[in-house]
């Protein structure tokens, strides 16, 4: 599990056990008509955008240092996702190459 997603989901069980706040609750709060996104979010069905993440930032109520550092762990489950792709990429690119030489 990405990082960000694990450290989301604590955040979300903390609320919950102090305050008995709902899913609906904290969706709507983070500004998502689902109520069930962070949810999916966590349990990697959902991807979130740079935007959502600010509304998750905002609707969980971090503090600065929170949010600085689920900004990191989001970049690098951003920047970890970008490298896996262009290593297919580039897989894909060297066997398209393999084969046009072999025709």
């Amino acid at each position: 599990m990405e990082l960000y997603r694990k450290f989301i989901g604590n955040r979300i069980r903390q609320m919950q056990d102090v305050s008995n706040v709902s899913a609906r609750t904290l969706n709507k709060d983070c500004g998502f008509e689902s109520a069930n996104y962070l949810k999916f979010v966590v349990e990697g069905k959902r991807n979130l955008s740079p935007e959502g993440l600010a509304r998750v930032i905002h609707g969980l109520a971090l503090t600065s240092q929170e949010s600085v550092e689920l900004i990191g762990l989001y970049q690098y489950a951003v920047e970890d996702a970008v490298i896996k792709e262009l290593g297919e990429l580039q897989k894909a690119r060297a066997r398209k190459r393999a084969n046009n030489q072999k025709a």
